[in-house]
């Protein structure tokens, strides 16, 4: 599983992102091997400590602090709702949707109005369906090429379906909402806001967390 998942991770091109996931997951590999349950937060401290010494400027992107902070808020809001079922999937887009306002205001300067809608979509269609499907004609291709050629059709297909889907939403006329770019002081209380937002049901000042967001 290790050998693929490093193949696959060449494949992808080792970027931030890519970087983040290989080594969470050999580290998780790793506790298996040694029979001990690791905390969440120890394997992403890990992952964080060699994509930094890998290519210490890589604190400098964009896509290095939305990649780590991103998987945080996920592995947060999966916690809390395992309870929900099937619903969970869309109460977690949702939330992190909410989650990730200030540091897509702070990076970039604008907010995504539909990105919850277009990441529901097309998160599960190239997850388990396009990139299995290139991955299968990648292996078929050896001794069936026309079958892999008719899955990498399939394939590209399916791709040109979903984006041709995400130009509808980004045509919109409300789909995008800009605002100046925000100090870092603002950032820091907007992600706060979330956090004070999320708590279990019963403590107190919950409410506070949506002013401190707004």
């Amino acid at each position: 599983g290790g050998l693929l998942a490093i193949g696959y991770s060449l494949l992808a091109g080792m970027n931030i992102p890519t970087q983040r996931t290989l080594i969470m997951l050999l580290v998780m590999l790793a506790s298996l091997l040694w029979r001990r349950q690791l905390p969440f937060s120890i394997t992403l401290s890990v992952a964080l400590l060699l994509v930094t010494l890998l290519d210490p400027l890589a604190a400098l992107s964009v896509g290095f602090w939305l990649s780590f902070l991103t998987v945080g808020l996920l592995v947060l809001l999966g916690s809390r709702q395992r309870k929900l079922g099937k619903s969970a999937v869309v109460w977690m887009q949702l939330l992190l949707s909410i989650g990730t306002i200030p540091l897509t205001a702070g990076f970039f300067g604008m907010l995504s109005l539909n990105a919850p809608l277009a990441n529901l979509v097309a998160i599960p269609l190239v997850t388990f369906v396009i990139t299995p499907l290139v991955l299968l004609g990648m292996v078929v291709t050896a001794w069936w090429p026309s079958m892999a050629g008719l899955i990498w059709s399939g394939a590209a297909h399916l791709l040109a379906w979903l984006l041709q889907m995400l130009e509808g939403l980004a045509n919109f006329s409300l789909s995008t909402l800009y605002m100046p770019l925000i100090p870092l002081g603002w950032l820091i209380i907007g992600l706060g806001g979330f956090l004070i937002l999320i708590l279990p049901r019963g403590m107190p000042g919950r409410w506070l967390g949506l002013l401190w967001l707004l």
